[in-house]
């Protein structure tokens, strides 16, 4: 009886709950939000705060509430406008962290009283001064307060407080009388009491959003929900957690159950085929092939999923479908995982292969392995017996890959001698077929030797099929790989679940279609494919034409300074990855010494697809003209070393300033748009780093976020970027930190400076007229922003490196101190700025330790001395040279 009495009582507070959210003209998202969680769309809730940024996961409860309390406290709204709602135990906590925060701040006043808690089994005491946030614990008619009604204390004494409620009402009262606690977070709030604008929900331990709390995200303009990952695995836990009815569990665990039974029998099965297969791969091949696919999850993910939804996809994570259902993570610890909001299910690639194409456990990992160049060849000749050998199971090495390959090389047929051949064989007339359905004959010149007709082993159908193989070959010339087509007998693609395959060892090795005569353009040619760099030599372009059997391969290509090389680039306009992936591939090329351009067809498709609708000339009116643009650029630039530098430092500058245009602020807070990911990444970095907690310090049109590519690791990462200016305020260069952004800290990836740092510097603060004029040069950003925090007062930059130091341009007399870590030598920086009239000394100090240890004072104590010593040292030389004075008697 009791039970139902209960769940009546829950239905009643939902129903008021929903009733109440009906009726509110809130923010719409949150207002959405809202509906979905009362009505149990758990799921669907969560989809709409992930879509808005708004749910943020850490690794551990301690990162979740610094992270909420870092967004609380550079929240844009005020004050009595905020509010947090959290578990008992860590609203206490977060309530304490807060006052600390308040308190050296200046926002609480006057004296501090502690009052003894009432209800608390030990004998516990809260802190309260003018300007503590409250929240009222009863109802009183009197002085018209109601339970969960939010207050901010103006005033208090021994006997009394007097706070201002939210409402505006004043009221005095008797500590002794009326419970009230610390009102920044709390457990459960009263929607008709309050209507905050900006809600922080710290969900924890499974504790979920009680039925009162939710009117209060339907009531605001912002909502963010914080996780951690010990208490919550992922968003699946967090939604199960998070779900109102039972029957939402039960059907999961059911689910579960099933999906768990699904996949042991799975496992049993994949067991059972390795003790059986000759050729199948170890734990050790798996973890390389999931290595490999986390690597490229972004590729391979839009080939199984089609176009990602641009606009809801952020850095790291690409998301499908109109509402964003589907999230493929590619960047981090996690890339590889997939995550489908609206069915709860999860996996990492070789799952979703399954599930998108209803492959198997081996097919989906040999369609992977196609999509890495990882897959192993199942020859013609039969299978070596079984021996007691225990390396017979290990991983085959590369080398035993290639030379398996070279082995094919031997055993396929070659495709340019079937003219004269009286009797061909059959896979080499179906690949001939094959290829004139595209086109593409061998009526005008003689095929390469390394394109082939073969005979190949499919593991699913169990079946031989003829082949079309395009032999790849290293810079050495050594055949390493190959990529093949499954054909049918009538010349078309086969009727398999992967029918284009590649084996052996692709990266860093091409196909080679064909090699320029004397007389031919000394221009090279790579395309994506065999079939479309036969389609250009159908066409008549001459030149060294090469396949590089994937797109990603492209920047593997190894060219001779100065090589003008051509990318006959598939046109994917509907597809911004594969598209990037050509661009970075072209800056590659040409960071190796290669003058390049990219080409596409004008429709979307490849340059067969427009061989075979437009024809022949229609290809060479693409690619010719190109031929002769690269010929000539190259016989035209004949300039001199000297100017060659000048445009080489001009293209610099142009460069820095583009990577300037395309930053982001730092002092992000203040803006309505939410910040990118890279800025929330620096600004922690720097807080971290430097032990600053103050946003406005960061507010220097010098430091900016960039996510920027490294060639090294391939790929893209949260950067801080300093800024440097010459002495007429260009810009001129920029030193890029490149971060980690799980623990935004430096990334193993060398820092880099781009364009000219000499002789310029990053202005950290401007001279304050006020104060007698001091610069103040440091070689990093840490030491520049330290003292800056410090409040020293004086122009502050930053030289980015040691050998700068000396390049600064002072004026007559100009103090300058240069401050710096230990191991920074100054002694050749003093003398040149001393040559140059300038009155100098050298600070040497671990400033950043010393504010992290000992505060801002003791930064302050060890630079203000040198100032003063300085001053002394103008006036003793500006008296010495004053002329007709004598010594008095």
């Amino acid at each position: 009886m009791t039970d139902k009495i209960n769940d009546s009582n829950n239905f009643n507070n939902i129903h008021n709950s929903k009733t109440e959210i009906e009726n509110s003209k809130a923010n719409s998202l949150n207002h959405n939000v809202a509906i979905k969680l009362i009505n149990g769309d758990i799921a669907d809730g969560i989809v709409l705060l992930s879509d808005n940024n708004s749910l943020r996961a850490d690794n551990t409860l301690k990162e979740s509430i610094n992270q909420l309390i870092n967004d609380w406290k550079n929240s844009k709204f005020k004050l009595q406008d905020r509010l947090i709602i959290a578990d008992h135990k860590e609203a206490e906590n977060i309530n304490q962290n807060i006052r600390n925060y308040m308190k050296e701040n200046g926002a609480l006043k006057g004296p501090e009283y502690s009052i003894l808690i009432s209800g608390a089994e030990s004998k516990k005491y809260a802190n309260y001064m003018a300007g503590d946030r409250i929240v009222f614990q009863t109802n009183d008619k009197d002085l018209q307060i109601q339970n969960s009604e939010f207050a901010t204390l103006v005033s208090i004494d021994e006997s009394k407080f007097v706070a201002k409620t939210d409402t505006g009402n004043e009221v005095s009262f008797d500590l002794n009388k009326i419970s009230f606690k610390h009102g920044y977070a709390t457990t459960v709030c009263n929607p008709q009491t309050a209507v905050k604008k900006d809600v922080y929900v710290l969900h924890n331990n499974g504790v979920g959003i009680e039925s009162s709390n939710i009117s209060m995200i339907g009531n605001a303009e912002q909502v963010r929900l914080y996780y951690n990952m010990q208490a919550t695995k992922n968003v699946a836990n967090l939604i199960e957690q998070l779900s109102t009815a039972k029957t939402d569990s039960i059907n999961s665990k059911e689910e579960n159950n099933n999906v768990q039974a699904n996949e042991v029998r799975q496992y049993q099965s994949a067991q059972n085929y390795r003790k059986n297969d000759y050729y199948s791969n170890s734990e050790e091949d798996l973890q390389k092939l999931r290595d490999a696919i986390a690597y490229r999850a972004d590729t391979i993910a839009c080939d199984l999923l089609g176009d990602p939804n641009k606009r809801l996809s952020t850095y790291g994570k690409i998301r499908w479908g109109d509402t964003g259902k589907i999230q493929v993570t590619t960047e981090g610890k996690y890339a590889g995982k997939w995550y489908d909001f609206s069915t709860g299910q999860k996996g990492d690639l070789l799952s979703l292969a399954r599930r998108e194409r209803g492959y198997n456990f081996f097919e989906a990992k040999e369609y992977l392995k196609s999509m890495v160049g990882m897959s192993n060849i199942s020859q013609r000749y039969q299978r070596p017996p079984k021996t007691d050998d225990s390396q017979q199971y290990t991983q085959e090495s590369e080398s035993v890959k290639i030379a398996k390959v070279q082995n094919f090389y031997e055993r396929s047929n070659r495709i340019h001698g079937y003219e004269i051949d009286t009797s061909p064989s059959a896979e080499v007339e179906i690949v001939k077929k094959y290829l004139e359905n595209r086109g593409i004959t061998f009526d005008k010149s003689t095929a390469s030797s390394d394109l082939k007709g073969s005979i190949l082993f499919d593991t699913q159908t169990r079946k031989n099929y003829p082949a079309f193989t395009a032999f790849a070959r290293n810079s050495k010339g050594e055949i390493t790989g190959v990529q093949a087509v499954y054909l049918n007998l009538a010349g078309d693609k086969a009727n398999i679940s992967i029918n284009r395959r590649s084996f052996g060892k692709i990266s860093g090795s091409f196909i080679t279609i064909a090699k320029r005569n004397a007389n031919d353009p000394n221009i090279t040619i790579i395309a994506e494919g065999a079939e479309t760099a036969l389609s250009l030599q159908q066409s008549g372009i001459k030149g060294n034409i090469i396949a590089s059997a994937g797109i990603s391969n492209l920047r593997n290509y190894s060219p001779f300074p100065g090589e003008k090389i051509i990318i006959a680039a598939d046109n994917d306009s509907k597809n911004p990855i594969t598209n990037n992936t050509v661009i970075k591939a072209a800056k590659r090329l040409e960071m190796k010494g290669a003058i390049t351009c990219i080409v596409k067809p004008p429709e979307n498709g490849d340059f067969n697809n427009l061989l075979q609708s437009c024809g022949e000339q229609s290809i060479r009116d693409i690619i010719e003209p190109e031929i002769t643009k690269l010929t000539k650029a190259v016989e035209t630039t004949k300039l001199t070393q000297t100017e060659n530098n000048s445009i080489a430092k001009q293209n610099d500058i142009t460069n820095v300033k583009e990577l300037y245009n395309k930053s982001s602020s730092l002092y992000y807070f203040k803006q309505k748009e939410e910040a990118k990911v890279e800025t929330i990444v620096v600004n922690k970095y720097l807080e971290n780093h430097t032990g600053i907690y103050s946003s406005k310090i960061f507010n220097n049109p010098n430091l900016r976020a960039n996510m920027v590519f490294d060639e090294e690791t391939q790929k893209s990462w949260p950067a801080l970027t300093i800024f440097v200016k010459n002495d007429k305020d260009e810009i001129t260069g920029a030193k890029i930190l490149a971060l980690n952004s799980k623990t935004c800290n430096k990334a193993d990836v060398a820092e880099k400076s781009v364009g000219t740092i000499s002789g310029s510097f990053a202005e950290i603060a401007q001279q304050n007229s006020k104060y007698s004029p001091v610069t103040i040069i440091t070689k990093d950003i840490e030491t520049a922003l330290t003292i800056q925090q410090a409040g020293v007062e004086g122009k502050i930059l930053c030289a980015i490196e040691a050998e700068n130091l000396q390049n600064y341009n002072p004026g007559p007399k100009e103090k300058i101190i240069l401050a710096v870590k230990n191991d920074v030598n100054t002694e050749k920086a003093e003398k040149v700025l001393e040559d140059k009239e300038a009155v100098v000394c050298t600070v040497k100090n671990d400033f950043n330790n010393v504010l992290k240890t000992q505060g801002l004072y003791a930064v302050r104590n060890i630079i203000s001395p040198e100032i003063r010593k300085l001053n002394e040292k103008i006036e003793s030389i500006q008296t010495n040279i004053q002329p007709g004075l004598c010594p008095k008697h």
